[in-house]
């Protein structure tokens, strides 16, 4: 059973641990500015989408069926920021996509259960 708290409409935006760590370094690597970044990858997912690609990534890995489960929450607040664009115009861009980075997690995950 995979269980989402409240409707699943909360939108993120995740970003591998890579791609972070390659942006930070290329803002190290600059001089210092008083400037803010959001790192992200500009294409935020809702909770329901992110659990739907689990679930079919599971199923596949593991040949079990897993079952979605909305169970209730007393917030609703969940939210992405999504702006690289200053990122971007240096140059920097996410380089694992989303499935991509789920499927090395789900893959590592059964490898070690």
């Amino acid at each position: 059973i995979l269980k989402i708290h409240g409707n699943g409409n909360q939108k993120v935006d995740y970003l591998h641990l890579s791609d972070a760590t390659a942006a930070i370094k290329l803002l190290l690597s600059l001089p210092a500015q008083n400037k803010i970044y959001d790192i992200g990858t500009a294409q935020p997912q809702t909770v329901n989408q992110i659990a739907r690609r689990v679930i079919i990534q599971t199923n596949n890995l593991i040949g079990r069926r897993t079952k979605l489960v909305h169970v209730p929450t007393p917030a609703e607040n969940g939210y992405a920021r999504t702006s690289s664009r200053a990122l971007r115009t240096l140059g920097w861009r996410p380089k694992i996509s989303f499935n991509a980075g789920l499927k090395e997690v789900i893959q590592r995950y059964v490898q070690k259960n």
